[in-house]
């Protein structure tokens, strides 16, 4: 059995909340600035470790919060309802080199 620990800097956090971008599949710290800078592979897993990673998408002004059910590498995946059919979206963070 592996053991997360929270750590000092985690004690107070309710959420990560990281940014999808649907042009391209990625996610980001913050989508307002003029240069988004994309999550990297470490956070992305120390959040869904933690269990409280969300993925916020916009579209035509509407915010939909997304649960992350995997993370691999530097993917994670959220799960949507389509049509009464679930679908599959991949999100990807900056790998780690």
């Amino acid at each position: 059995m592996k053991v997360n620990y929270e750590k000092a800097n985690d004690q107070h956090i309710g959420t990560f909340v990281v940014y999808g971008k649907s042009s391209d599949s990625k996610l980001y710290y913050d989508l307002s600035v003029e240069t988004p800078v994309q999550v990297t592979e470490a956070d992305l897993k120390h959040a869904f470790e933690c269990g409280r990673l969300l993925v916020s998408v916009t579209a035509s002004d509407v915010e939909t919060l997304y649960a992350v059910i995997a993370v691999t590498g530097n993917k994670a995946k959220t799960v949507d309802v389509v049509s009464s059919t679930a679908t599959v979206t991949e999100w990807t963070a900056a790998a780690a080199e």
